[in-house]
């Protein structure tokens, strides 16, 4: 019986000897970690990978990538990756996913049962409407596979074909722009806030008070004070089980250089971002797969 599982300590003996023996790059699918020693696969490559699931210590560059291996009851026979969103480089590159079968089982089906038991742990994390992947032209088997999962090419260039496969499993989310500037603010004392408005944020720590609000209800005796905020918010109540929604926010907007100031509450997600980068921020969001609405709100996807 095939089945995917995370990366995880407990399996760690067998993962080890499966990513030590895979090639460094086949196919396009690179591994830098090829040949590593048992120590430093418990130590250190392990970590990295459960760490770069989480999207924590991330160079610039990389995006949030979960690893799954493929097992066939109780042995390794494949390895597939899940990148969370797309950045530049991979909507022009490798895409979402990749993936290795290990020599001594292909040509039995696994690809595409792996393939497709990956896309429905993907339909979880990747935000976008399609799943982007990329094939070289002379591995027709890996084509046909993703074909064989709803796949349909869409470009080439030399030497590769550009693949997408729809992503049905999310149901539509809303990223509506709050109208009006805020501000945020420093207080005294939170009698200072003005309760009774309708619309604003009220923090108080062992170290100050802060008051998001409206630009114009913005209390004057304020210690200190930052005009020119504008914000959106995640339409909808957010389950508290569910993971990454701003993490990929803030990933599409740091890739556009667009700094973030986040305010969650109970239902949902505020995020806010300077006036002269609004534009900027609902342009990036767009490109990195969400699809913009009618007037100042946006459309994208929510995790499933």
């Amino acid at each position: 019986m095939l089945y995917v599982k995370e990366a995880n300590a407990a399996d760690v003996e067998k993962e080890w000897q499966f990513v030590r023996d895979m090639p460094e790059d086949e196919n396009g699918l690179t591994n830098r970690w090829s040949g590593v020693g048992r120590e430093e696969f418990e130590a250190r490559v392990l970590p990295d990978m459960l760490r770069f699931s989480k999207g924590i210590g991330l160079p610039d560059w990389m995006v949030p990538e979960t690893f799954l291996f493929l097992w066939n009851d109780g042995e390794i026979v494949g390895q597939f990756r899940i990148r969370h969103y797309l950045n530049d480089a991979l909507r022009e590159g490798a895409g979402h996913i990749g993936y290795f079968i290990d020599r001594a089982h292909r040509g039995r089906g696994y690809a595409t049962e792996g393939l497709r038991l990956t896309l429905d742990a993907a339909r979880e994390i990747v935000p976008e409407g399609e799943f982007y992947l990329r094939v070289n032209k002379d591995n027709p088997a890996s084509l046909r596979v993703m074909q064989k999962n709803g796949g349909r090419i869409v470009g080439e260039n030399e030497d590769k074909y550009f693949v997408r496969i729809p992503n049905p499993g999310k149901r539509p989310m809303r990223l509506q722009a709050v109208s009006g500037g805020l501000t945020v603010c420093k207080l005294a004392s939170v009698a200072d806030a003005g309760l009774s408005r309708d619309f604003f944020f009220l923090g108080k720590t062992d170290e100050e008070i802060s008051l998001v609000c409206r630009t114009e209800d913005a209390p004057e005796n304020a210690l200190a004070r930052e005009d020119g905020w504008r914000a959106f918010r995640v339409e909808g109540t957010l389950d508290f089980s569910l993971v990454g929604i701003l993490a990929k926010i803030s990933g599409a907007l740091a890739e556009a250089g667009v700094g973030l100031f986040a305010v969650s509450t109970y239902n949902t997600d505020y995020i806010l971002v300077k006036e002269e980068s609004f534009d900027r921020a609902l342009a990036a969001l767009a490109a990195a797969g969400y699809e913009t609405g009618g007037g100042e709100s946006l459309k994208g996807e929510r995790d499933a």
